[in-house]
Formats: C-alpha cells, structure tokens, sequence
C-alpha cells in the first residue's frame, strides 16, 4: 500500500487512522531516513487545532429594531439550520398607549430565548426593565402581551445540540423559531385562532394571512380540521373505538398522542363516566352563583368575593378559564454518543454502532432503555414509550 492510498483510507475512518497509522507505518519501514521523512506528515495529519471560547466569531447579522404594526421574527435559514455560536436580538417599540403581542406560531426552541419589556430601551440607556425570563417550547408557549412600550427578544446558543423541540413525525429536524408580532390597543382582547392556540396539533403549520388579521393551520396529510387535530385513522368519521359514549377520537401532540372528545354530559379520558358538577366555596356560596362562571369543574370564592374556576389535581385550566383538561404530556426525542470504555477505565473509544449485528444490535437496545429507564424514573412522575429508536 502506498502512502498516497494509505492518506486517501485515512479520510474515511478517521478515527481508525489516529490510532493505528504511525504504528502501521513504524513496523513497515525498514530505512531509518525514510521514517524520518514520514514522521514531519504523520504529525501534520494527526494534530487538529480546536478554537478556544475567545476564538469563536458569534454570528449577529441578525440584530433588528422593529416599528412597524406587524411582522414576523424569525431565526436565519428558519426552518433549516442556523449559524453557531449566533448572538441575535430584536427590539420591538410601540406607541405609548400601543402594547405588543407576541405569537408563537412556529417556535421549536426549548431554550436559548430570553424576553424583557421596558419603559425606554436604547443601546446606551434603559428604564424600568422587566425581565420575563426563558421561553421554552416545552410551556407550549402560545402568546405574550406586553405593558410596556419596548419589549426585546434576545437569541444566544453556543451549540444546537438537544436545545429543540422534538414532536412525531413532522418537527424532529426543525430549527429555530418563525413567530409573528403585532403593536395593538392597550384594551384589545388578544386572539383566539386555533392554530395560535392550539399549534395546530403539531399536525400542521399556523400561517398568518397577508393582513395578520387571520392565522390559520396548513395541515400535513392526511390531516384536517381548523385545529389538524382529525385525521382518517382518528376523527368523527373514523372506526375508532377508544371513545365512550358518543365520543370520538383527535390528536393532540403529533401523530402518536389521542385523546378523546366527549359530548356534553360526559367526561375522563375515554368519556367514560357522566359529568357531575362540584363545587367548592371557601365562604359557603350558593351552587347557582358558582354555576353562574360556567367552570366545567370546581369554583371557590375569592378574598374579594369574586368567583372563580379552579381544577382538581391532575388537570389544568384551559386559555377558557373555565375548563379543565388533564395535564398535558410532553414528548421528548434525545440523541448522545456511545463510547467504549476500557477495562482498566483510561481509554475511551467512539463505538460503530453501524457495524453491529442484529443480535448485538437488540441486546444493546435493550440495555439502553433499562439504563435510561433508571436515570429518568427518580426525577419523572410518568415515564412512557421510553424506547432506543434507531443507531447513526
């Protein structure tokens, strides 16, 4: 083999080559001189320069100051990869008797995005700051509404790694956020577009129309509804038989997560009991009062009399204010690397998952998931479907 075949090998197993190539070599030669001659281009091809933290160049071609009425904030290549390390931020400013709200139509981050509102914000000089902290796409965040005249949606990740949102079978190689924004009345009461509520399933896409006075839901097929939530396998006119009592199938989270949708007079998951009433009034008032909120569950009275919705343990309310649904379930999608580590605990070595056979493939699956299994149960009330996908 020569040294030109040997280097060519080298770029398709790199790892291979670091460990084996001077080696290999060593034992090969017999000339003295000719190792010498090699030794100055083995040292070339093995070392790497990693760039230090105060080497990185952070991407900040980004940056916006926002007036008009409306538009739309999204990350650069959106849906697609961005940059890294990127550094972006977005000032939005409004009239001061204008608020502005947010729209999470289309946000896949679980971290990386801060919000804070000000009473006057420029690059030199800042009042009364507030800080809103992190937005995750775990909150299933729909929309904000801002009090103040200034509100700044800062951007920063240093890797891309295990910081988005992971949901079957449509948004597991999506990047980013595309959201929308509008500068409204201090009083206007805020939207309640399904697909700006809802996500549209997390079957679709949530579109503005050429206006923003509209947000609709572009469904994936075969899915349908104003919500995508129905599809031919799960909806009103499906042979579903998970549902009770005149109920029928939709899906919530993603193609993989049903629920039920019960008619009036019944509820649990599968509809499967009749709905009673109950309430709860922490000064003894009247059932007909209460009943006067419409909460589909429990009601108490307030420290100033007011009555209002609560829900039982287990559920939350919904954006009604008066209903409540069970707690919502998250689905997560993660990816790590596997390394080999020797017995006597100093080398470690990057597995080829690819070459396993399916016996060694199952077997290792299998320990995984037990593995993982008991690294999530002690911090998770529920765990479910906990499974090992596929091997890259």
């Amino acid at each position: 083999m020569t040294l030109r075949n040997r280097r060519y090998l080298s770029t398709k197993k790199h790892m291979y080559w670091k460990t084996t190539f001077f080696l290999q070599w060593s034992l090969m030669l017999k000339s003295t001189s000719l190792l010498w001659f090699l030794l100055p281009l083995l040292l070339l091809g093995t070392c790497e320069e990693i760039p230090s933290k105060s080497q990185e160049t952070w991407f900040t071609e980004c940056n916006r100051w926002l007036t008009a009425p409306f538009g739309i904030i999204s990350t650069p290549n959106f849906p697609r990869r961005y940059p890294v390390p990127i550094k972006c931020q977005w000032v939005l400013e409004a009239p001061r008797n204008k608020s502005i709200a947010i729209y999470f139509t289309q946000f896949y981050m679980r971290e990386g995005v801060r919000i804070s509102e000000y009473d006057y914000y420029d690059e030199s000089i800042t009042l009364s700051k507030q800080d809103l902290g992190i937005v995750s796409s775990d909150a299933e965040p729909t929309q904000y509404i801002g009090f103040k005249s200034f509100l700044v949606l800062d951007f920063e990740i240093r890797e891309r790694d295990n910081v988005h949102m992971r949901v079957m079978d449509f948004f597991l190689d999506v990047y980013g956020f595309n959201i929308t924004y509008e500068i409204i009345d201090k009083q206007e009461e805020r939207r309640r577009d399904p697909c700006i509520e809802n996500h549209c399933s997390f079957n679709g896409v949530c579109y503005a129309s050429r206006t923003f006075k509209t947000y609709t839901c572009k469904c994936f097929d075969p899915y349908y509804g104003d919500e995508c939530k129905y599809s031919p396998v799960c909806g009103p006119n499906s042979n579903d038989t998970m549902c009770l009592n005149g109920g029928h199938c939709r899906h919530y989270i993603g193609s993989r997560a049903r629920t039920c949708e019960c008619p009036s007079g019944y509820e649990g998951v599968f509809c499967e009991r009749k709905q009673q009433k109950r309430y709860h009034n922490r000064k003894g008032s009247k059932a007909h009062e209460c009943d006067q909120t419409g909460c589909s569950d429990l009601c108490k009275e307030t420290l100033s009399s007011a009555n209002i919705c609560t829900c039982p343990p287990g559920q939350q309310m919904t954006d009604d204010f008066n209903s409540c649904l069970e707690r919502e379930r998250v689905r997560y999608v993660i990816s790590f690397k596997l390394l080999s580590m020797e017995m006597n605990g100093s080398i470690h070595v990057s597995l080829d998952l690819l070459s396993l056979n399916t016996v060694r493939s199952s077997e290792l699956k299998l320990h995984l998931d037990i593995a993982l299994s008991s690294l999530f149960q002690p911090n998770l009330s529920v765990v479910e479907n906990l499974t090992v996908l596929e091997f890259k």
